[in-house]
């Protein structure tokens, strides 16, 4: 499968919507402050490389945001025990990678 992405705009802003091929490995902004990630991808590289993008140094850019969104839905197994689903395993695999990478992580619980 092609990477896909779309970039809008120019020169002092952008706004780029690309899928995980890309942003581990082909694109190159500095200028790129914000990243979100909307996926369950846990592959330890991969990660690395995705965060890489948008901490690329630049002298208008002091701080770089990585928003990592997921929907925590806990379930009741069928021997009673709570159970969590595959977007929540990778979610904390993440997490555990933005620890390891001594990153600061603010969480904030959004209830809909």
């Amino acid at each position: 499968m092609k990477p896909n992405r779309v970039i809008q705009g120019s020169g002092k802003y952008a706004i780029v919507i690309a899928n995980w091929a890309v942003m581990k490995q082909g694109i190159s902004i500095k200028r790129l402050h914000n990243l979100v990630f909307l996926s369950s991808l846990k592959a330890y590289t991969s990660v690395l490389q995705a965060i890489g993008r948008v901490m690329r140094l630049h002298k208008d850019k002091p701080m770089a945001h990585i928003y990592d969104l997921v929907d925590i839905i806990d379930k009741v197994g069928k021997r009673g025990g709570i159970t969590q689903n595959y977007v929540q395993k990778h979610f904390y695999e993440r997490l555990e990678i933005y620890r390891e990478e001594s990153h600061i992580i603010k969480e904030k619980e959004i209830i809909l």
